[in-house]
């Protein structure tokens, strides 16, 4: 750990914590489904920061007659079926916020992978963190989603930590901006994705992180690009789930910094012809914090906070501190050294995966479950995750099973070198609400588990999820 500078948690203690240094840009859409929750998490940030400027930027809103001068937040047309709390949620909004803004009309883009549904909203994200930067005023910004809260302020300690470590040749902020780990991609896990920093919040002064935004809007012919083009010969299954040229978070930070930096580059979501620089990037002007060290609250991703499978998959605060500190070092090799360190020292929790973690083949992904294409073949394989050496159960979820054949079940490691299970079942009727146990040994710390599930014989199959733990 690095040097705290001198005085720089009493001055910050003095202003910040305080708030009076600090606008609060609370992001994301405001609808009647979830008025009470963005209520609920700024009468938070004001009881916490009673001195702050708190800007509510609303990306989006269902809630019909809303409108904003900037100052209050009005519904111009009450409709007869609003609920009371949906008017009186606007009145209490207006109490703990001190600005507003608004975002006009935008249209959403196509689902970022093929195994999503939902659209792509990066469009809304840039201009509504645009308008709430715009209208803030304090020398600070903490600019996060609406939907999370930081449960107390450690943030800013761990900011001061970390503040002082060595900066390099790629630095373009005035001082570090504090990110989170998670989604803060290692470009040489799973899924290598340069510059894929995590754009839950970022805390930092306000000149920086209106430098992380002042970029333009993500093109149509971007997020349809694999639609039409071929993925890269180097590309896994998990890259070849991408539709958009660019995953939300490379766009945002490879924008940013390509401005400023001409010689970097990123054709395509795993282009690896930048990665050093990505890294180089990151170490110069950001600070990587883990979850638990800012007692974060995220209910959506709360399970995640807590995957193991984090430890390789995303660059923790060792892993940033080990980067900064061996800047001429082979990246990928210190990645590699502190995220397992990291990882097999995690306490291991119960782990669910649905169905959109896995792949599919003789199978579709139907009203969230996956279900076979034919009476034989591939229903399921995946999700490549990591395991420490123990012992494990695996329980396997299945709605329906109808037919008179069988299911076979393997679990294997290494890209399928290492078979750790294998067994076949035989069904002999219909069966619903069927789950099969599936106990086995890691002999040694085992890397891109894959479970994979083979049919033979079967009319109907309904595969609901797959939960891990370790005995």
């Amino acid at each position: 750990m690095c040097d705290i500078p001198i005085g720089l948690v009493e001055s910050m203690s003095d202003s910040i914590m305080q708030g009076s240094d600090l606008s609060i840009i609370v992001q994301g859409p405001l609808t009647e489904n979830n008025h009470e929750d963005i209520v609920r998490n700024c009468r938070y940030w004001r009881h916490s920061f009673p001195k702050s400027e708190i800007i509510l930027s609303i990306s989006s809103t269902d809630i019909f007659g809303l409108s904003t001068n900037s100052n209050i937040l009005r519904l111009t047309h009450v409709p007869s079926h609003y609920s009371h709390s949906t008017t009186q949620a606007i009145s209490t909004l207006n109490t703990l916020c001190d600005g507003f803004a608004l975002l006009n009309t935008l249209e959403s883009l196509p689902p970022i992978k093929k195994d999503k549904d939902s659209p792509n909203n990066i469009n809304y994200q840039i201009k509504s963190a645009k308008n709430g930067i715009n209208i803030s005023s304090r020398k600070y910004i903490l600019r996060i989603r609406n939907d999370c809260v930081l449960l107390n302020d450690s943030f800013l300690i761990e900011y001061a930590k970390n503040f002082a470590y060595p900066r390099g040749n790629r630095a373009v902020f005035s001082e570090r901006v504090l990110i989170p780990s998670i989604y803060t991609l290692n470009p040489y896990a799973r899924e290598r994705l340069p510059f894929h920093f995590s754009d839950w919040f970022h805390f930092g002064l306000r000149e920086d992180v209106s430098k992380i935004w002042d970029i333009p809007e993500y093109s149509f012919a971007d997020a349809v690009h694999y639609a039409l083009s071929p993925y890269a010969a180097h590309s896994n299954s998990h890259e070849r789930k991408f539709l958009t040229r660019l995953a939300v978070e490379q766009y945002i930070i490879f924008t940013s910094f390509s401005r400023i930096f001409p010689d970097i580059s990123l054709e395509f979501h795993n282009d690896l012809n930048s990665v050093e620089e990505s890294i180089h990037i990151l170490c110069d002007n950001f600070i990587v914090c883990d979850a638990n060290s800012i007692a974060l609250y995220f209910p959506k991703y709360q399970a995640e906070l807590h995957d193991q499978n984090n430890a390789s998959k995303c660059i923790s605060n060792l892993v940033w501190q080990m980067l900064c500190r061996n800047r001429s070092g082979n990246y990928e090799e210190i990645i590699t050294q502190w995220s397992a360190a990291h990882a097999y020292t995690y306490t291991f929790m119960q782990t669910l995966y649905r169905p959109l973690d896995f792949l599919l083949q003789d199978s579709s992904l139907i009203k969230g479950n996956i279900k076979n294409t034919g009476s034989a073949g591939l229903l399921v394989y995946g999700p490549y995750i990591d395991l420490a050496k123990g012992r494990y159960r695996c329980r396997l979820y299945f709605t329906k099973l109808e037919g008179l054949g069988q299911l076979r079940f393997s679990v294997t490691s290494d890209a399928g070198k290492s078979v750790l299970f294998r067994k076949t079942s035989r069904i002999w009727s219909k069966k619903t609400q069927t789950t099969f146990i599936l106990d086995f040994k890691a002999s040694k710390n085992e890397t891109d588990v894959e479970f994979v599930i083979r049919y033979k014989g079967m009319k109907y199959i309904a595969f609901s999820g797959m939960q891990i733990e370790k005995l």
